[in-house]
């Protein structure tokens, strides 16, 4: 590619529609952290009526969510890092609510077992819309639910754990939410 180094990585910020699998659409990011600045410009040239847009946690501002919901659009964004305060709000509700029961929480779970090509694979969904607690909750347009996915693989006898948090304006149950966090992944 010209005016390219020869071993530059080039960073594409892709819309794919898991149901139909098809690329809706793609721009290039000057830079990995320059994600934040393609994703708004690629929204904007997508019809996001009624879609569920997932992002992983790079696209986890509030301007993204704004525009997304702007556009008629819904979210379900990986939260990380990058948003301390809502993350650590969110972990510590979850692990409360594990010590005190789920239901009792106001939380809906659900959970599946795969097994094939020599591992098995756990996953517990935990929903709520209980979010009245959530100081920072007003920064989130439309922010309806909270989301842990907790995934136990284990292959050969080794078993390792992921816990990983998202956000939503969607009022989902919890086998909703698993489901549209694996089609992020297609």
């Amino acid at each position: 590619i010209k005016g390219v180094a020869r071993n530059a990585k080039i960073h594409l910020v892709s819309a794919w529609d898991s149901n139909r699998s098809l690329l809706l659409g793609q721009i290039k990011a000057n830079e990995k952290s320059n994600e934040i600045t393609a994703i708004p410009e690629l929204l904007a040239s997508l019809d996001l009526t009624n879609a569920t847009i997932t992002i992983d946690a790079a696209g986890c501002q509030t301007g993204i969510v704004e525009k997304i919901r702007d556009g008629g659009g819904n979210y379900m964004i990986a939260l990380k890092g990058n948003q301390g305060t809502l993350q650590e709000e969110a972990r510590n509700f979850f692990t409360q609510a594990r010590d005190i029961g789920h239901q009792e929480a106001g939380c809906k779970t659900a959970s599946s077992l795969e097994k094939g090509h020599g591992r098995i694979e756990e996953r517990e969904v935990v929903v709520t819309h209980e979010l009245d607690w959530l100081d920072c909750k007003p920064k989130w347009k439309d922010l309806t639910s909270l989301i842990e996915v907790t995934s136990r693989r284990t292959i050969g006898g080794k078993t390792t754990q992921e816990k990983r948090l998202y956000i939503s304006n969607l009022k989902l149950n919890p086998e909703r939410a698993g489901e549209i966090v694996r089609s992020h992944w297609s």
